[in-house]
């Protein structure tokens, strides 16, 4: 029977305070699209009893996207879509992603549309938009490049990939961020990295306590 949800961040600092506080076992997938994707696939593989996957951690804000909302550091959000930010070709044309090249077949991943609105309602979070990166966008160029080329608010380095290894094994997700810092010259980034973790973590909480994931 399909009833677990499992627990899952990409660094261990995202959910060893859960983990601690007695809310089941937390699988740590590892940071970057290959490593979560390979280790969340494998661990659905193995385990027919899980119903669904909430996957949470921190982020990079990105100070002007193309749509808002813009948000702070230390906002918390819910993940509603993601998409790869930066697999496909660039020349002096443009950028091409996947999809425009026949490689493809969606240019985005939804989370599960029911439990992701309950769960933003119920924390009175806003649903955003996540480009996955390979690689964090550390300058003004790049993070304008990626949040236009994206439509995106916020950046990581997992959420398509995990929504991809969901969608192919037939499981549900929901995704839960806090901001660790804004995109662009790092310098500028107000990285609060520790503290963004922790939020996450007491948020995943929160979410599990009032059953908001309940089908």
């Amino acid at each position: 029977m399909t009833t677990r949800i499992l627990l899952c961040c990409a660094d261990a600092r995202e959910g060893e305070l859960l983990a601690a506080a007695g809310y089941g076992p937390v699988e740590v997938l590892g940071v970057g699209k290959a490593a979560a994707a390979a280790s969340l696939a494998r661990i659905l593989a193995t385990a027919p009893d899980v119903a669904g996957v909430l996957l949470f951690g921190i982020c990079g804000a990105y100070p002007a996207p193309a749509i808002p909302p813009a948000l702070s550091v230390l906002d918390v959000c819910v993940v509603a879509e993601s998409v790869f930010a930066d697999e496909g070709a660039d020349s002096e044309e443009g950028f091409s992603d996947l999809v425009s090249m026949g490689l493809q077949p969606v240019a985005s991943w939804t989370a599960d549309v029911g439990r992701s609105g309950r769960v933003a309602a119920g924390l009175g979070v806003p649903l955003v938009r996540a480009a996955t990166v390979s690689t964090c966008s550390g300058t003004a160029a790049l993070s304008d490049a990626f949040a236009t080329r994206t439509s995106a608010q916020v950046e990581t380095m997992e959420s398509a990939a995990c929504a991809f290894a969901c969608a192919a094994a037939g499981v549900w997700l929901v995704e839960v961020r806090c901001v660790s810092n804004r995109t662009g010259p790092r310098a500028q980034g107000n990285f609060r990295i520790r503290e963004a973790a922790g939020l996450v973590q007491g948020t995943v909480g929160r979410i599990l306590d009032a059953g908001w994931l309940s089908a």
